[in-house]
C-alpha cells in the first residue's frame, strides 16, 4: 500500500573499545545509545505496524566475544534478544550477527583488517554480504543468524581451550608444535615477536620502540598476548606488555623464562648484580667511552686534543641564530660588553629523533639539551663497546650535571606551550630519565644542580655507585646551552662576566669569565667489570665538599679547597707530589684564581722536587666556562693530556697575575704556553693528574685521574655513530592577537609655561609641625616657624639620625631645603645635594606611616623671563624636580611635593610653601604670586612653518655615534648642514642592529664628518672638543647634546653610584658644554631630555633627575639671553634606547613611540624656530598618562580626555560584588599583559612569571 511502512533496517552503531578494567558508564552509554536505545525507540514506534521486514545489525562480538568489546558485545546481545522477542510475538525480525566486512564498516581500515585476519577471522566481501541480506528476508529463517568467515585451524588454535559453543569444530583446531614435554616452554625469538607485531599492528615496528607508541593499543595488546601465549606454551601475566614494553625486552623475557624452565639459566641475584660482599670502595673506575661537543665544532677526542694542544680560542660574539646584540648598550657600557661573547656549539638544534624512537612532535618540544644528551650519551656508551641490544635491561646508571633551563622560557612564550610534550620537554629531571627510558636502563638516574660543579658532582656519584655495586656501568654527563640572554645579563650585572670576552685564567687581565656551551659524556665501569673495549683512563679518587661559611655565598673558601684536595688524594692513595698535571677550575676572576692557586700550592706543590714541576692549566681559556658542564669538560682535557703524555698550553696567558705568582713563589709549578711533555714514569707507572670544579653554590669537587696502561698515546677516535639528524629550529614567539584598527595618529608639539595659581592654605585646628632638613650650616631663626630645623646634613647617616622619631612626637611631615650653586654664574649640578636628597627620600620611604614630603628649591624655575636674568645657580639642584616626579609614581600613597622660590625665604613665606597648595608643583614669583606648570599646545609636528635650511655653522653632536645622535646628524645634512662633528666616548659605533654603520657611511657622502673620541663629562676633553669644533667653522656653532646612559632601579634600592653614573654624561656634560660655550656664537644649544623628566617614570629617578637638570639649565640660559632648547623626547622607534622598548612592548596600547621621521622633523623645527626653552611631544591617541601629566594638560583637550578615560568606579565597590574566581581572572589578565606570557595560571608565583620589582609597582 502506498505510504505504508513496509520494512525497517537498523544498522546504527559506534565503537568505544577498551579492556573491561578500563570501561566506564560513559563508554557503555556511548555504545548503547545508537544501537540499543535506538532499536528500542524504533520498537515502540512500530510495535503495532505490520512490517514485512525488520533486520537488526548485530555483531559476531555478541556470539563469540571480542577482546576489549564488552560494551559492544552487550549492546549487540540486546538486539539479538529484541529479534527473538519480536518473533515470539509473531512479528517479522532477523538479528544478523555480522563478522567484519572487507571494504565498508568499522573494520574497513587496513590496520584493523590486518589484525583481524591475523586472528584467523576472514573478511566479508560484498557478494557474500548480499547473499546474507537476501537470506535475512526469507520466511522461516532463525530470529538470530550469523555471518563470519573463519579459518578454523588458526582461529581455534589461538584459543587455550575451545569454548562449548564451538566444540563441534574442535577437530579443526591446529595441533600444537611438537615439544619435549608438556611442561617444557618453547623459545619465542625476537623474529617471531616482530612477525606477530606486524600482523597485530598492521605495520613493521622498531625492536626498541615502545609498543604503545608504535600503534599497539590495549586491544592489540590482548591479542598479542594471546598469540605469544600460544607460541610459547606459557601462561603469561596480563601485564606482560606493560612490564616489557618493547619487542626486544619481550624477547629477553621469553629467553630468560625458557632458560629457567630448562634449568640452563644463571642462578644470579635477582637484579643481575653481585651480592653485598662484592662491594669494594677501593675499586678503580675506568672510562671506556667518551663523547663531546664543545664550541666551534670540537666534537671528537682528536679535535679536543688538537684544540688544546694549539691553545685554541673557540670564543666569539653571540651568533644571530641565538639572539641579537641589538640594544646591549642599553644595559650600560660595561654590562653591554660582558654579554657580547660566548662559546657556542655547532648544530645545537639538530637531532636524529628516529634513532631513539622519538616522534617529530615530541622532538620539537624537547629542550635541545635533552636531544644532545641522548645523542652524545649513547655515543659514549657505544664507544665503550655497548649497543642497544646489550644495554637493554641492564643496571646502567645515568648521572647528569645540568642547571640551565632557558627552554622553559622559550616554550612558554611560543605556541608550543600548548603541546602535550611541553612539560616533559623542559624538565631537568626528564633530561636524565629520557636516555634511561629510550635504552631500557634500570640503574640509578639522577640530575645534579650544584651550578659550576654539577657534572663533576655527578661523576662522584657514579664513582661511588659503581664501587658500592649499585650499578653495573655508569654514564656521567654534563650539558649547558645558552638559548636566551637573560641569565648572561644577570651574571654580567653581578660582575661575574668578563668585559674582555675571555677567561684569562691566571693572567693579569683576569676580569671575570665568559660563558660557554658543552655536552660531554663518559662511560664508566669498575675495574672488575669486563668489556670488549680497552680503558681510556681511570678515576682513582674523588671528593665532594662545601665552602661553608665563606666571605659571601658565592665567594670561594681557600681552606675548604685545601681540605677537599687532600681528601681526594687520600681517596686515591696518592701524594700531592705524585700529581704531574692539574686542570684548574680557573674561571679567570680576580678573586677566584689567586685563592685556587694558594690552595694548590698548599696541597699539590708542597714537598715537590723542582725537576718534577706541576703543569697547570684550564680548558676555560679556550672554550669558556660551561657552568654545569665545566667539570667534565676539564676532566676530558686532562684525560686527553694523560693519554698522550703531555700538558696542553694555557690559552690567553700572557703575563701571570701577581697574586698567583706570589702563591707559587719558590715552588715547582709551570703554566705552559706551548704543549709540554709530562715527565716519564719509571716501571710503567701511570701518569697522575687531577681536576677541580668549584660551584658558585659552594659545592666543590676534586678528582684524581691516571692514565691507563693500555690506553693509546695518539689521539684516535672510536668508531662514531652515523646519526641522520634533522634540524629543529627555535620556535617563534606566540603571535600577538590582531589589533583593532587605530585611528590616524597625530603627534603634537607642546611648550612648557607657568600659569598663575593661588595657593590654598590648609586650615587645621591642630598644630602642624614640619621637620625641616637642610645642608646649610645655619637656618634663619624663627621662634614661631612651624618646623623643627635640622641643618648641616651631609650624608646618609645624618639623614637617618634626623628622621628618627622624636621623643616628644613622631615625624609627620618632612621638608628638604635644597642649596643653590656656589655663585650666580655656576650651573654645575650639585651632586652632594642630590646625594643627600636621595638619602633623605630613601629614609622617608622606610617610615611607617610614610610622612608628607616637600622639597624646596631656590631659583630653579623661571616663571617670568624678565624676573630673572643671568642667575644660573638655581640649576645646581634642578634635578630634584624630575627626581620627585619619578618617586611620586613609585609611591603613589604618599605626597611628594616640590616648591621653588626666586630667593631666600622668610619664615612666613616658608610657612606658606609648607602648609600646602592646590598643586604638587608650584613656584613663587618675585611679585609674590604663585604659579603652576602647564603644557601649551603649539601644533602638529610637520605642520609648523619654518625656514629649516641649515648651513654655514659647524654642528657638534655629543653622543653622535648613538642611535639618536647619528640620526640627528643625518637630518641636519638633509637640511644643508655642511660640517658635522660627532663626539662619543669610544669614538666608534657601539650599538648594533640599527644600521648605524651604514648611516655613518652615507652621511660622509653628503657632508664633512669628523669623529671625535671624547668624554663630555670631563672638563679638559670637552674644552678640547669645542676648540676643535670652533676651529673647523669659526663663524658659528650648533651644539646638540644627546649623550646619556641608563642605570635603572627603584628609588628605595638606588645607590649614589647609579645616580652619579647617569648624571655624568648627561648633566655634567651639559654643564661643561654650557660653561665652555657661554661666550661663543652658538646659533643653537639643544639638549635631549626625556619625558621621564616631564611626567616621571617608575625605576628612573636618576634618569628623570639628570634630564630635569637639562630642562632647568636651558631655561636659565634663555633667561640670561643665551640660546637653548631642551627636547623632552619619548622613546624613538628603531633608534637609541627606544629600540629595545619597541620590541619588548610591541602591540601594547599604553606604550607609544615617536617614528624616526617625526623625530627628525621635530628636531629641525626646534632648531629653526627656537620658540621655547622646553618642549615635549604627545600623541593624539592619548595613551594613559600619569596624574602629573594630566595636571600639566589641565587647560588642554588632551588633559580632559585623559582625565575622563582615567575615571572608574571605586575598585573596592567592584571587588565586593565579585567572586574570588572573577577577581583571579582579572588579576591573571593584568599579569599576562604585563609580562607578555600567556602560559600562566592563578597559582604561578608572580616573581617567577617575570613580575620584577618595577613590574610589581605597575601591577599595583
Amino acid at each position: 500500500e502506498a505510504g505504508r511502512l513496509a520494512g525497517l533496517w537498523h544498522a546504527a552503531g559506534v565503537l568505544s573499545d577498551g579492556l573491561l578494567r578500563a570501561q566506564t558508564a560513559s563508554t557503555l552509554r556511548r555504545v548503547y545509545a545508537p544501537k540499543v536505545h535506538g532499536a528500542w525507540g524504533l520498537q515502540l514506534a512500530c510495535a503495532a505496524a505490520p512490517l514485512d521486514a525488520c533486520v537488526l545489525f548485530s555483531s559476531i562480538a555478541s556470539l563469540i566475544g571480542g577482546g576489549g568489546q564488552s560494551n559492544y558485545g552487550a549492546a549487540n546481545g540486546c538486539l539479538d534478544s529484541l529479534g527473538v522477542c519480536r518473533r515470539q510475538r509473531g512479528q517479522a525480525a532477523s538479528s544478523v550477527q555480522w563478522g567484519p566486512w572487507a571494504d565498508v564498516g568499522m573494520a574497513a581500515s587496513s590496520s584493523v583488517n590486518a589484525r583481524i585476519q591475523a586472528s584467523g577471522m576472514g573478511l566479508i566481501g560484498l557478494e557474500q554480504g548480499a547473499t546474507a541480506f537476501r537470506a535475512a528476508l526469507l520466511p522461516g529463517v532463525p530470529a538470530v543468524m550469523s555471518l563470519v568467515v573463519l579459518s578454523w585451524g588458526k582461529f581455534l588454535g589461538l584459543m587455550p581451550t575451545v569454548p562449548p559453543l564451538l566444540e563441534g569444530y574442535a577437530s579443526r583446531k591446529a595441533a600444537p608444535a611438537a615439544s619435549g614435554g608438556a611442561s617444557e616452554s618453547r623459545v619465542v625469538t625476537l623474529e617471531m615477536i616482530m612477525e606477530s607485531l606486524e600482523s597485530t599492528i598492521g605495520t613493521g615496528v622498531d625492536a626498541d620502540a615502545p609498543l604503545m607508541e608504535a600503534g599497539l593499543d590495549s586491544l592489540g595488546a590482548v591479542e598479542l598476548g594471546n598469540q605469544l601465549q600460544q607460541e610459547s606454551g606459557m601462561t603469561l601475566p596480563s601485564t606482560l606488555i606493560f612490564d616489557y614494553p618493547t619487542a626486544r625486552q619481550l624477547a629477553g623475557y621469553f629467553k630468560e623464562e625458557a632458560d629457567k624452565a630448562n634449568g640452563t639459566g644463571d642462578a644470579a641475584v635477582g637484579d643481575g648484580l653481585a651480592p653485598k660482599a662484592a662491594v669494594n670502595l677501593e675499586a678503580q673506575v675506568n672510562a671506556y667511552g667518551v663523547s663531546m661537543t664543545l664550541p666551534s665544532g670540537t666534537s671528537a677526542a682528536s679535535l679536543l686534543y688538537q684544540m688544546c694542544a694549539c691553545g685554541g680560542d673557540a670564543i666569539g660574539e653571540v651568533p644571530l641564530s641565538r639572539w641579537s646584540l641589538e640594544g646591549a648598550e642599553l644595559l650600560g657600557e660595561v654590562v653591554g660588553q660582558r654579554v657580547r661573547h660566548g662559546g657556542f656549539v655547532h648544530d645545537a638544534f639538530s637531532f636524529d629523533n628516529k634513532h631513539f624512537g622519538v616522534s617529530k612532535s615530541e622532538a620539537t618540544a624537547m629542550d635541545p639539551q635533552q636531544r644532545l644528551l641522548m645523542e652524545y650519551g649513547y655515543e659514549a656508551l657505544h664507544g665503550s663497546g655497548e649497543d642497544k641490544g646489550s644495554l637493554l635491561g641492564t643496571v646502567t646508571g645515568i648521572f647528569l650535571g645540568i642547571e640551565s633551563n632557558d627552554w622553559q622560557n622559550v616554550v612558554s612564550s611560543s605556541p608550543m606551550a600548548r603541546s602535550v610534550y611541553a612539560a616533559t620537554g623542559s624538565s631537568l629531571s626528564i633530561a636524565a630519565g629520557r636516555l634511561s627510558f629510550c635504552l631500557g636502563l634500570q640503574g640509578p638516574c639522577c640530575s645534579y644542580g650544584t651550578a659550576c660543579s654539577a657534572a663533576l658532582t655527578a661523576t662522584h656519584a657514579a664513582l661511588r655507585a659503581l664501587q658500592l655495586n649499585e650499578c653495573s656501568a655508569g654514564l656521567t654527563m654534563g650539558v649547558t646551552l645558552m638559548l636566551l640572554p637573560s641569565v648572561g645579563i644577570t651574571f654580567a650585572t653581578a660582575g661575574m662576566l668578563s668585559a674582555l670576552g675571555h677567561c684569562h685564567t691566571f693572567d693579569h687581565r683576569a676580569d671575570g669569565y665568559v660563558r660557554g656551551e658543552a655536552c660531554c659524556a663518559t662511560a664508566l665501569r669498575a675495574s672488575e667489570a669486563s668489556s670488549g673495549a680497552s680503558a681510556l683512563f681511570s678515576i682513582s679518587g674523588m671528593c665532594v665538599r662545601q665552602d661553608g661559611k665563606s666571605a659571601s655565598i658565592t665567594a670561594p673558601n681557600g681552606q675548604a679547597q685545601q681540605s677537599l684536595i687532600r681528601a681526594a688524594l687520600a681517596d686515591a692513595s696518592e701524594h700531592g707530589h705524585s700529581v704531574l698535571t692539574a686542570e684548574a677550575h680557573g674561571t679567570g676572576t680576580a678573586l677566584g684564581d689567586p685563592i685556587e692557586a694558594s690552595s694548590m700550592a698548599q696541597t699539590l706543590l708542597l714537598g715537590r722536587a723542582k725537576e718534577q714541576s706541576l703543569a697547570l692549566g684550564s680548558i676555560k681559556a679556550s672554550v669558556g666556562h660551561a657552568e654545569p658542564a665545566a667539570g667534565i669538560s676539564g676532566l676530558l682535557r686532562l684525560a686527553s693530556g694523560l693519554m698522550n703524555g703531555d700538558a696542553p698550553p694555557n690559552a690567553m696567558l700572557s703575563a701571570v697575575n701577581g697574586h698567583v705568582l706570589g702563591s707559587f713563589k719558590g715552588m715547582a709549578c709551570s703554566m705552559p704556553t706551548q704543549t709540554s711533555a709530562l715527565p716519564a714514569q719509571a716501571d710503567g707507572k701511570p701518569l697522575i693528574g687531577s681536576v677541580s670544579s668549584f660551584g658558585y653554590s659552594g659545592t666543590i669537587v676534586h678528582a684524581v685521574l691516571q692514565s691507563s696502561p693500555h690506553s693509546v698515546r695518539l689521539p684516535t677516535d672510536r668508531p662514531t655513530l652515523a646519526y641522520r639528524r634533522v634540524r629543529y629550529p627555535m620556535p617563534h614567539r606566540a603571535a600577538a592577537p590582531p589589533q583593532k584598527p587605530r585611528e590616524t595618529e597625530v603627534l603634537f608639539s607642546f611648550d612648557f609655561a607657568w600659569t598663575e595659581a593661588a595657593p590654598v592654605l590648609e586650615e587645621s585646628t591642630e598644630a602642624v609641625e614640619w621637620l625641616l632638613l637642610s645642608m646649610d650650616r645655619e637656618l634663619d631663626p624663627c621662634s614661631d616657624a612651624p618646623w623643627r630645623a635640622v641643618p648641616g646634613l651631609r650624608d646618609l647617616s645624618d639623614a637617618s639620625a634626623a628622621l628618627a622619631p622624636a621623643h616628644e612626637r613622631p615625624v609627620g611631615q618632612v621638608a628638604m631645603l635644597m642649596p643653590s650653586g656656589p655663585h650666580e654664574a655656576s650651573a654645575e649640578p650639585s651632586m652632594p645635594a642630590m646625594r643627600v636628597l636621595l638619602a633623605v627620600v630613601q629614609e622617608v620611604i622606610k617610615m611607617k606611616p610614610m610622612p608628607s614630603f616637600v622639597c624646596l628649591t631656590r631659583g630653579s624655575q623661571v616663571v617670568r623671563a624678565q624676573e630673572q636674568q643671568g642667575v644660573m645657580a638655581g640649576a645646581a639642584v634642578g634635578g630634584a624636580w624630575g627626581f620627585l616626579r619619578c618617586v611620586q609614581l613609585e609611591h603613589v600613597n604618599a605626597t611628594w611635593a616640590i616648591r621653588d622660590s626666586p630667593e631666600a625665604l622668610t619664615s612666613k613665606e616658608a610657612a606658606k610653601m609648607l602648609l600646602g597648595a592646590a598643586e604638587r608643583e608650584m613656584a613663587l614669583g618675585r611679585s609674590g604670586s604663585w604659579y603652576a606648570p602647564r603644557l601649551v599646545r603649539k601644533g602638529a609636528i610637520g605642520a609648523l612653518s619654518a625656514d629649516a635650511r641649515l648651513g654655514g655653522a659647524a654642528n657638534l653632536i655629543t653622543g653622535g655615534l648613538g642611535g639618536l645622535g647619528l640620526r640627528a646628524a643625518v637630518a641636519l645634512a638633509a637640511q644643508g648642514a655642511s660640517h658635522v662633528v660627532l663626539a662619543s666616548r669610544s669614538g666608534r659605533v657601539a650599538r648594533g642592529g640599527q644600521g648605524l654603520e651604514a648611516q655613518l657611511q652615507s652621511l660622509r657622502s653628503h657632508c664633512v664628518v669628523e669623529v671625535y673620541a671624547c668624554d663630555v663629562g670631563r672638563q679638559d676633553e670637552s674644552t678640547a672638543l669645542l676648540s676643535h669644533s670652533q676651529a673647523s667653522a669659526p663663524r658659528s656653532l650648533r651644539v646638540i647634546h644627546t649623550a646619556g646612559v641608563l642605570q635603572d632601579g627603584l628609588t628605595r634600592k638606588m645607590t649614589y653610584g647609579q645616580l652619579a653614573a647617569v648624571f655624568g654624561p648627561k648633566a655634567q656634560g651639559a654643564a661643561i658644554l654650557h660653561y665652555t660655550t657661554r661666550n661663543l656664537d652658538c646659533s643653537a644649544f639643544i639638549t635631549f631630555s626625556s619625558i621621564a623628566s616631564a611626567y616621571g617614570n617608575v625605576g628612573q629617578a636618576n634618569y628623570g633627575a639628570a634630564n630635569s637638570y637639562l630642562d632647568v639649565l636651558v631655561t636659565l640660559r634663555r633667561a640670561g639671553g643665551l640660546r637653548g632648547c631642551s627636547l623632552q623626547l619619548p622613546p624613538v622607534s628603531g633608534a637609541g634606547m627606544g629600540a629595545e622598548l619597541v620590541s619588548k612592548f610591541a602591540g601594547k596600547e599604553e606604550i607609544w613611540t615617536v617614528p624616526l621621521d617625526t623625530y627628525a622633523k621635530w628636531l629641525i623645527e626646534s632648531l629653526a624656530m627656537c620658540a621655547s626653552g622646553l618642549r615635549t611631544i604627545l600623541s593624539s591617541r592619548s595613551p594613559g598618562l600619569p596624574a602629573s601629566a594630566r595636571l600639566l594638560l589641565a587647560d588642554d583637550e588632551f588633559g580632559k580626555v585623559s582625565s575622563s578615560e582615567s575615571e572608574a568606579p571605586p575598585v573596592a565597590g567592584q571587588a565586593l560584588a565579585m567572586s574570588t574566581e572573577e577577581i583571579q581572572a582579572i588579576l591573571l589578565k593584568e599579569v599576562k599583559e604585563l609580562t607578555n606570557i600567556d602560559g600562566l595560571d592563578a597559582d604561578t608565583p608572580l616573581m617567577e612569571a617575570g613580575v620584577d620589582s618595577m613590574a610589581a609597582l605597575e601591577l599595583r
